[in-house]
This record gives C-alpha cells, structure tokens and sequence, in this order.
C-alpha cells in the first residue's frame, strides 16, 4: 500500500504487477462471469432486504390498521368514514385536510390547516392526488406507505428515510375554478 500511497496526479505507470496474495486472492477469476456472478449476489441481497422491508411494511398495517386494502402500487388504505358521493373533478379546486405522521408516532403535520390545490395539476405528491381522486366530498381516509414509495431515495425534510408513512386525509370541498 505505501507505493500505491506515493503514486499522485500526473505520474506516469510504465508497468503495473499485481501480486495476489492469500488463498481467497489465487481463486479469484477476474472476467466478465465472475463479474457479474458478485453482481447477482449483490442483487439477491438487495432483493432479500426490499422484500423483508415489505413484509415489515405489511405486517405494520395489517395490525395498525385493520381493514386497509393494498393497492395496485403497494401502498394501502383505509376509508373511516364515507362521503356524500360527489367525485371531485380534475381542474377542480379541492380543500384538503392533511395531517402526516412516521409510524414511529413523530408528526410532521397535524390536521387543521386545509392545503387548497387544483385537481390534475401535480401541485401536491401523486399519493395524495391520486387518493383525493378516487375521494368523494367529506370523505374520510388513511393513506399508508413506506417513505421510498412516496419520496423515493431522496431525503424529504425531518421525515425518516426507514419509515412507514401515514397521511390522514379528509377532502373538504371541490369547487370549480
């Protein structure tokens, strides 16, 4: 290591040997099947963890709250109370009332304050627009995810990057705007 150490931004290489050393370095075979045999373990690992993630998330929800449907893109829901049957439509002025919480119990908003927004303009995260959608008027629902459903790998304010996500909606009113 301490020639490699030496070695700065400039110099010239005439010749590299690599010396393998120890039994694990002899076996390995450095070509594209043995590449690509560590790629697919590495894959199984993170397949095995999203998939253990999943089950967390599943068995979270299913005790938490009894009665939510998983839906097509794997996050679930659950209606707590009906509306009056009225479906808001896109362009559409709709209230909403949002509160969020991790399932650790932390709220990042409580309820009470009305987010106002126009249906089908992407002015909000797609959970909450798709769901408000499918709302009718004075609907009543608990949206659950897990955080890289809904913000995918990026962080998002004091949110927790491990956790369960849960949006309380209740659509207020759509207008026509």
């Amino acid at each position: 290591m301490d020639v490699v150490n030496l070695i700065k931004q400039g110099d010239i290489l005439e010749t590299v040997r690599i010396e393998r050393v120890g039994e694990d370095a002899n076996q390995f075979v450095a070509n594209e099947d043995s590449f690509n045999e560590l790629i697919s373990k590495a894959n199984e690992k993170i397949l095995a963890s999203l998939k253990h993630r999943q089950k967390d998330f599943e068995s979270y929800v299913t005790s938490a709250y009894p009665g939510a449907s998983e839906n097509e893109l794997g996050y679930f829901t659950r209606v707590n109370k009906h509306g009056d049957g009225v479906f808001p439509k896109n362009g559409q002025i709709v209230s909403v009332d949002i509160a969020l919480k991790a399932n650790s119990g932390d709220v990042m908003r409580s309820a009470g304050s009305p987010i106002p927004f126009t249906l089908g303009n992407g002015e909000i995260i797609s959970i909450i627009e798709t769901n408000i959608q499918e709302m009718t008027i004075s609907e009543e629902r608990t949206v659950i995810a897990t955080y890289e459903s809904v913000f995918g790998d990026a962080p998002s304010g004091n949110i927790p990057q491990d956790a369960f996500i849960i949006f309380e909606l209740i659509l207020l009113a759509a207008e026509d705007n």
